[in-house]
């Protein structure tokens, strides 16, 4: 396997003023991902007998022959990135977010479309980059949202994804909130503060707290006959590793406490925009925070990781009990909740990692930032809905100017 500080060397070494304008709509990049040809290529690759670290090493020198191409660059409205660097982040976390398998899958993925063409292995970056990154940055991020998403006619489109019924999430949960909250003892669970429902209330400083969830509702709010959606799901279902019932189950896991987590605003914020996530230790439950950022997100810095200090851990245990303790025989105790998923955890925090190691994360930023409406919108969580948004905001433009 190629090891890690290789990978990050040739992330440093791309110079991303290379390159060539490509405004041109994802829709051949989502053909060429789900062409069955190049589909069963994949999955031969994955339930081969090829052992993964040549199968990771092959990649990679897939990758460093593509990095030197015109087509590593992808520009979107003067905002750039480097193909590379998706593909070589990609590959990089996949055994966090789902052990051999899921590198099995990233790897095969890459030398499947190496063996190729160059706009094979250029359509594949661009998929991963627009349909699987984005949405779970959108998801978190940011804001506008078309009424209407254009329809397409469905057809199963990579792998296994046929099995899934993938039906839509319904609304939320009302007792999501409470559930985590009292789960976690009524108070965010890095920082401490309390929330105004602790049995403590009247005699310490509470604020409302707000409850994280791990995977955002945007992996699970689609259109079952979407082209699209399918494609978003075949990639989550092998880069995360989780099984057919968890994917097929998404609307409903997506509000129980397994996906929860009590958080203060400032830290919400940042757990959502994935500049920070949580690493596990040796410990069932345990885990430590790791940041991507220089803003310290409302984190005390004992939990940080800063250098020479390996912070607190952050401990996730069933507290409910103790509401009983302090709130004396008027509160009962309920039926227990799920801590987080560990698995929800890895996967998040693979998500924060390639964001940030591949510039992904920046990418978004920018284009969301400039083109995304306004705070009151409801984010664009289809990277469809971005480009229609797109096309209809260049299409008015001039007649606004003209009009000013």
């Amino acid at each position: 396997m190629a090891s890690g500080s290789a990978m990050h060397n040739r992330v440093a070494s791309v110079d991303s003023s290379t390159g060539i304008e490509c405004l041109e709509s994802t829709e051949s990049s989502l053909s060429a991902y789900s062409d069955k040809d190049y589909q069963a290529q994949v999955s031969d690759l994955i339930d081969g007998d090829q052992p993964t670290d040549e199968l990771i090493q092959v990649a990679s020198q897939f990758i460093d022959t593509f990095s030197t191409t015109e087509e590593n660059n992808f520009t979107h409205h003067k905002t750039n990135i480097c193909l590379d660097r998706v593909m070589t982040a990609m590959m990089f976390h996949a055994e966090g977010a789902g052990g051999e398998r899921s590198q099995r899958y990233v790897a095969a993925a890459i030398v499947a479309a190496g063996s190729d063409t160059t706009d094979r292995v250029r359509n594949l970056a661009i998929t991963w980059l627009t349909h699987f990154l984005y949405v779970f940055k959108a998801g978190g991020s940011h804001r506008r949202h078309l009424n209407k998403t254009p329809s397409r006619d469905a057809t199963p489109t990579a792998f296994d994804i046929d099995t899934l019924s993938l039906e839509g999430a319904g609304n939320r949960r009302g007792s999501f909130r409470d559930d985590v909250l009292r789960r976690d003892g009524y108070e965010c669970v890095v920082t401490g503060v309390k929330d105004c429902g602790h049995p403590l209330a009247k005699e310490v400083p509470t604020i409302e707290l707000p409850v994280a969830h791990i995977l955002h509702h945007a992996i699970s709010d689609f259109d079952k006959n979407d082209k699209s959606a399918f494609i978003t799901y075949s990639i989550l279902y092998h880069f995360s590793n989780l099984d057919s019932a968890a994917i097929d189950s998404l609307q409903t896991i997506i509000d129980d406490t397994s996906n929860g987590i009590t958080l203060d605003h400032h830290p919400h914020i940042g757990f959502d925009r994935y500049r920070w996530c949580l690493h596990p230790t040796e410990r069932v439950n345990e885990y430590r925070i790791r940041i991507y950022d220089d803003l310290r997100h409302g984190l005390f810095a004992r939990q940080m990781n800063l250098p020479g200090n390996t912070g607190a851990p952050v401990i996730f245990r069933d507290r409910s009990a103790d509401l009983l303790e302090l709130g004396g025989a008027s509160r009962k105790r309920d039926r227990t909740h799920d801590l987080p998923n560990p698995h929800f955890i890895a996967i998040h925090a693979a998500i924060a990692g390639i964001l940030h190691m591949s510039g992904a994360g920046k990418f978004f930023d920018e284009l969301l930032d400039k083109y995304g409406g306004d705070d009151d919108s409801a984010p664009l969580l289809r990277w469809e809905e971005f480009e229609l948004y797109m096309g209809v905001r260049s299409a008015f433009t001039p007649l606004v100017s003209v009009q000013s």
